[in-house]
């Protein structure tokens, strides 16, 4: 889970209860109290004490200097990892798991029953497992007892020494109905969703002598909403009398109310995220009345600017594609909610029909750069990755190929010419990269190109990026073709010496092959090679430099 974790699903599928579980039930492992389950949260078919249970897993990194310092003098080195790695505590390569759990009929959390077989039985079933327990049991508790109770001794004392419930974060939560009101009286109570957030905001901006690390709170609060209308001078005050927050925005200053539902639901998000911290924070559905700009830039700031782990519930498709988030999807089988993960793009996509979207909505790259084929997608994207490591293929642009010949086939327009494909039906953020095919200084593009070309900046208002040579490869200097061809086709006379207007992979700049070169691999150990001493030749750099720029404007908001 990254720092904003989604709870994705459509209505009634259980987004809300995943929450419950987070709101009521920590809180209370927290403070190693008990923890009763309602007659409506017992599980359906529960007929036991045993199975009306909630069970809670918490991973921990467990250093070999802390079970060191907790084991002490036990009579082998290592016998506490030795002894806690199995299925259930995990191999330590992620941390350790713990796992907790509250029965219908129990005063507090407790092991969990499958941890305490895990320990008692060990991963492989080694005879002498049960006497490592004993000595440990007695190692940190001076008593020893059966396999059962040896089991819990130690898993208990592990847990306490680490200090691990006191650990764990407060857990607050927003609900899906929050407006800005005012709260009488010094209590502000434990309230996030609006009431009392004007004193809130108000004791950030002036705080106390002590309390004066707050005034940063409310300078990110200041800056995020500089971002929200896109304006470096926007402030928020809150007035003498704490009746509202006022916004002053291109010269108007104006009660926040004035701005509409959606920019008052957003700064109450971003006010109650900044005002707490290192909390865990449960919101429902951040997306009523956000347009989806304001649900991304709301993220954006959730992650970069507070200290706080994020759990939302949302029914939004927007929220899918945010790079900030990592997402579980929340569906409903056979009255039972089930929870798993959505982390490639198949997953985020059947999430995104069950939310009533289209998947290419939400899986296809905010741009699309068409190319010829594969090698030209290889040497841009190594290009792109040397001079803006930050854009990632597949999440900021994708790479489409056409094929040279169906160049022909492609249209840049939206009439209704149903012969072409195009472009635009597919992604409107599209850019071009051409062969120009010239074989020699000052040659007329063909008729399709032309064409082409004259329709991209037509209907992107970019020209598209036409090699100054013959293809592609003539951006790469003839000393690294000669050595990517070396190794790739040993016995191939390589001949040329860096002319525009020929093909430097076709005949006659190589020889002693009667069929053609393998582009892909020619093109895989140049861009290595060149990757590691860039050569900016013709005109390579600021065609670079304006696809990144293309890139970057269509991931913005």
């Amino acid at each position: 889970m990254k720092a904003v974790h989604l709870l994705a699903g459509p209505n009634n599928s259980g987004k809300s209860n995943a929450m419950r579980v987070a709101a009521e039930a920590l809180p209370s492992l927290r403070a190693s109290q008990g923890f009763v389950l309602s007659e409506e949260d017992v599980p359906l078919g529960a007929s036991t004490d045993q199975e009306r249970r909630v069970r809670i897993a918490v991973l921990r990194d467990v250093t070999d200097e802390e079970l060191e310092e907790i084991a002490g003098s036990i009579r082998q080195p290592g016998t506490l990892r030795e002894v806690l790695v199995g299925s259930t505590f995990g191999d330590f390569s992620e941390g350790m798991w713990f796992e907790f759990e509250a029965t219908q009929d129990s005063r507090g959390w407790a092991p969990s029953e499958e941890q305490l077989q895990d320990l008692v039985t060990g991963p492989s079933g080694e005879s002498d497992h049960a006497s490592l327990v004993s000595d440990l049991s007695g190692a940190l508790t001076g008593n020893r007892g059966s396999a059962g109770e040896n089991a819990s001794s130690v898993i208990n004392s592990v847990v306490r020494r680490l200090g691990l419930p006191e650990s764990l974060p407060e857990v607050r939560t927003i609900g899906n109905f929050r407006r800005i009101t005012t709260v009488e009286g010094a209590e502000l109570g434990d309230d996030f969703d609006g009431p009392g957030l004007i004193q809130r905001l108000a004791q950030l901006e002036s705080p106390t002598f002590k309390e004066r690390e707050n005034r940063a709170r409310f300078d990110a609060i200041s800056r995020f909403l500089q971002i929200l209308f896109d304006d470096p001078e926007a402030t928020l005050t809150v007035p003498h009398d704490r009746g509202t927050i006022l916004i002053e925005h291109r010269g108007q200053r104006l009660p926040l109310e004035n701005y509409g539902t959606g920019i008052q639901e957003v700064v109450i998000l971003a006010v109650a995220a900044t005002v707490l911290s290192k909390t865990l924070l449960c919101i429902e559905e951040p997306e009523i009345h956000l347009h989806p700009t304001l649900q991304r830039k709301l993220l954006r700031y959730l992650a970069a600017e507070t200290s706080n782990q994020y759990l939302i519930a949302t029914h939004s498709a927007h929220l899918l594609d945010a790079e900030q988030a990592s997402i579980s999807a929340v569906q409903l089988h056979d009255k039972a909610t089930r929870i798993k993960k959505a982390i490639d793009p198949a997953e985020i996509a059947e999430v995104s029909n069950e939310l009533g979207a289209r998947a290419s909505d939400l899986v296809q790259a905010n741009s699309v750069i068409w190319v010829e084929g594969p090698s030209d997608r290889i040497y841009i994207c190594g290009w792109l990755n040397h001079l803006a490591p930050d854009l990632v293929e597949g999440i900021h642009f994708s790479v489409m190929f056409y094929g040279g010949r169906l160049l022909r086939h492609l249209t840049a327009e939206d009439l209704t010419v149903e012969e072409f494909i195009r472009l635009p039906r597919l992604n409107r953020n599209f850019a071009l990269v051409i062969d120009s095919d010239r074989s020699k200084r000052g040659a007329r593009l063909n008729q399709t190109k032309a064409r082409v070309r004259s329709e991209v900046k037509g209907a992107s208002g970019n020209d598209p990026w036409i090699t100054k040579g013959y293809t592609i490869e003539n951006y790469m200097t003839p000393e690294i073709l000669a050595s990517a061809i070396a190794e790739a086709h040993p016995s191939v006379k390589f001949c040329w010496r860096g002319d525009l207007y020929t093909d430097p992979l076709a005949k006659p700049s190589v020889k002693n092959r009667s069929s053609g070169v393998d582009k892909i691999a020619i093109a895989r150990l140049a861009i290595a090679q060149w990757s590691q001493d860039p050569k900016w030749t013709l005109d390579l750099r600021a065609q670079l430099n304006r696809l990144v720029g293309f890139i970057r404007e269509a991931n913005s908001d």
